[in-house]
């Protein structure tokens, strides 16, 4: 009778035992509305996936009573077997993060093929965004340029120090994008299936690039399956393969020993198997130009070191306490000789001149400008 008791004893409490570890399983891993979440040991939420079909997802401060904190790794990503799981993320257009986010995995957003606005609101203490585009709260790190965003053109802010992981990948709109020379490192697969960059200048000031980031794209392949057979017993998320291949007629723009030519020379042992497959690089020297001014009778005379990607040149004047610029077009190959480029300015006012002059240059579709030159002193009389 004692043994009986015993095993029925030791029954219930493997039993209850079962149950707390059922209870504790469940307790992780919490739907909520859209949401799927779990808690920390404070009580706070993080989300981990989002389940719903808005087209405009404002993220909730709170889940359940427990404040939304943190963003795990691709929780909003599109799945590359979407048309498997019957997913419903590629709908969203934009998505608005409330102000106590403190964390956000730099996976999110990024292969979500029509969002074109990620918003910030103002009081959130570590991110920020601007014009649509997310950034940490001081903006030295850019984080996400939405895939979908309307515009050929994108200049990065004078304050990015790093271009995030992903931060462009597969963005449909995008011919040109300039990076300043504040820049100093992009991580890996940055610029990942950009298909309508043909070409990016890569500044000196980058020391580190990561792998995948330029000149590389996403293609599937499914083996030996034949989508037009309707087959019960094929298993799609066993065949479709995810294939990386070099992204046709890119060319990387740099100096010479630069970490863009650096990451083109590697781009044939870590990412493809030949050397025809390696990204395209392009030496070019980004060199502040060399101006010479002369002053006569209401005409001002310049030239200045001249190079085939010069399309036009902005200078910079000063007299007394008035200064201001202007830009002119490089018209006419009549007024280069060897090296230099000359060209005059009639009815110029009486006065002492300091001027300085830079150029804009373009490297297949891509401009960047130059260092200022020297200050020239020059008289008109």
């Amino acid at each position: 009778m004692k043994r009986l008791i015993s095993l029925l004893l030791s029954i219930m409490i493997l039993s209850s035992f079962s149950s707390i570890v059922s209870i504790n399983a469940y307790a992780a891993k919490i739907i909520s509305g859209d949401y799927t979440y779990k808690t920390d040991g404070n009580g706070e939420a993080t989300i981990l996936s989002y389940n719903g079909k808005d087209f405009d997802v404002e993220i909730p401060e709170e889940l359940d009573g427990h404040k939304v904190t943190k963003i795990a790794d691709e929780a909003f990503v599109e799945s590359d077997y979407n048309y498997l799981d019957k997913s419903y993320i590629s709908v969203i257009r934009t998505v608005t993060i409330p102000s106590t986010i403190e964390k956000i995995s730099p996976y999110n957003f990024y292969s979500l093929p029509y969002i074109n606005n990620i918003f910030v609101d103002k009081d959130n203490k570590n991110y920020t965004a601007d014009k649509g585009v997310l950034f940490n709260k001081d903006k030295t790190r850019l984080i996400n340029y939405p895939t979908a965003r309307l515009g050929s053109i994108y200049t990065v802010p004078k304050s990015v120090k790093t271009i995030g992981a992903v931060a462009f990948y597969g963005c449909k709109y995008l011919r040109s994008v300039e990076l300043t020379n504040k820049v100093k490192r992009i991580q890996g697969m940055a610029f990942f299936d950009c298909r309508e960059i043909s070409g990016i200048y890569v500044p000196k000031s980058v020391k580190k690039i990561g792998n995948y980031a330029f000149g590389c794209k996403k293609e599937y392949s499914t083996g030996w399956y034949n989508p037009s057979i309707d087959d019960e017993f094929w298993d799609a998320s066993e065949q479709l393969d995810t294939v990386i291949s070099p992204l046709q007629g890119f060319v990387l723009y740099g100096e010479k020993n630069s970490a863009a030519q650096k990451y083109c020379k590697k781009s044939e042992t870590d990412f493809f198997d030949n050397k025809a497959d390696r990204v395209v690089f392009k030496a070019v020297s980004i060199k502040k130009p060399k101006l010479k001014a002369k002053g006569e009778k209401g005409k001002l005379s310049i030239s200045f070191s001249w190079n085939k990607n010069i399309t036009e040149f902005e200078l910079h004047f000063v007299k007394g306490k008035k200064k201001w610029n202007q830009s002119y077009a490089v018209l006419g190959a009549e007024s280069i000789k060897g090296s230099m480029f000359s060209t005059s300015f009639k009815k110029m006012k009486k006065g002492t001149y300091k001027i300085k002059i830079r150029t804009r240059m373009n490297f297949g579709g891509h401009y960047v400008y130059t260092p200022w030159s020297k200050t020239v002193s020059v008289k008109i009389g």
